[in-house]
């Protein structure tokens, strides 16, 4: 789900997409740092996270540039 939001947030709302992909990305790998193995995705839940910031990251900027 947190890679979901993180790739909306490049095409629409990236605030709201890319800090709910943020906080679930992070969520994400806790439990899966936590879970001893049984869980798998941590590529993903980082990747979520990375692109998250992203979108934030490129919405502010426009912002300030605009």
């Amino acid at each position: 789900m947190a890679l979901v939001c993180a790739l909306l947030g490049l095409l629409l709302l990236p605030i709201v997409f890319g800090g709910t992909a943020i906080v679930l990305g992070v969520q994400a790998r806790k439990k899966i740092q936590l879970s001893q193995g049984m869980l798998t995705g941590e590529g993903l839940s980082k990747a979520a996270v990375i692109i998250g910031i992203l979108d934030v990251a490129l919405f502010l900027l426009l912002i300030t540039q605009g």
